[in-house]
């Protein structure tokens, strides 16, 4: 038996199974056997798939078009703040929250932030102005609740959000040999959307290390305050 990805035209596995009491010879004598298949999806098998699952057709079957069956199948990559941490980066805020300003636990902290611009007018969502002086040191750090993440098992990051002016989006993080590394990830425009996820793996000081601190920058040349609004930040398997 064979199982298939059809619209990838690609054989995931295949399981070679047996029948005891099937009489070849006239098919009336029905028997039963039971094939598992195995399919580990990696970061590119991320979305929908629709599985064909087919046999050989038996020497002297009648009916040989009923030898296979399909079936739709979502692969969905785990959240690293939801499976870890049981609460999403979405940005909610607390329930009647006293200061830090920005009322959610999502972020540990902010640096070059106008201390006074911060808003919780829409839930779930985080709204700030970038203080011109820090538009290139700028940080916002986000909550790990003294966890730490497996750059192996997690390493696409992705967000959703707008910015008053266009800025490059840039990742921070720190591991524990110990060492810190940059990267930019997007860039943000001044229209709502969401960032494409941006593949971690392929960058050495992430892939395979320990990660005990991560961080969200907005850099763009000194001009002007301008403001940001972050809806959620996702860091996927």
């Amino acid at each position: 038996m064979y199982l298939e990805d059809e619209p990838n035209n690609t054989m995931l596995d295949t399981v070679r199974i047996s029948f005891s009491g099937l009489d070849t010879d006239s098919c009336w004598k029905p028997d039963r056997a039971e094939a598992v298949f195995g399919w580990t999806p990696g970061s590119n098998d991320i979305g929908v798939h629709r599985l064909r699952v087919f046999t050989q057709t038996i020497l002297g079957e009648p009916d040989p078009l009923d030898n296979e069956a399909t079936l739709v199948y979502m692969v969905k990559p785990g959240d690293y703040a939801t499976e870890e941490l049981n609460d999403p980066w979405d940005m909610t805020e607390e329930s009647g929250a006293p200061p830090p300003a920005w009322y959610t636990e999502d972020i540990e902290s902010m640096y070059g932030w106008d201390s006074s611009a911060y808003t919780d007018s829409i839930s779930g969502m985080l709204e700030g102005v970038i203080d011109d002086t820090y538009s290139l040191t700028n940080k916002m750090t986000l909550e790990l609740d003294g966890n730490s993440i497996d750059g192996s098992d997690y390493s696409s990051i992705s967000l959703i959000g707008k910015a008053g002016l266009a800025c490059d989006v840039y990742l921070t993080w720190r591991t524990n040999i110990p060492g810190i590394d940059s990267v930019m990830i997007d860039e943000m425009s001044s229209y709502w959307e969401v960032l494409e996820p941006f593949d971690l793996s392929t960058i050495s000081s992430w892939d395979g290390k320990t990660i005990t601190d991560v961080s969200l920058s907005f850099r763009r040349p000194r001009t002007t305050d301008y403001h940001v609004r972050i809806g959620w930040i996702k860091l996927t398997e």
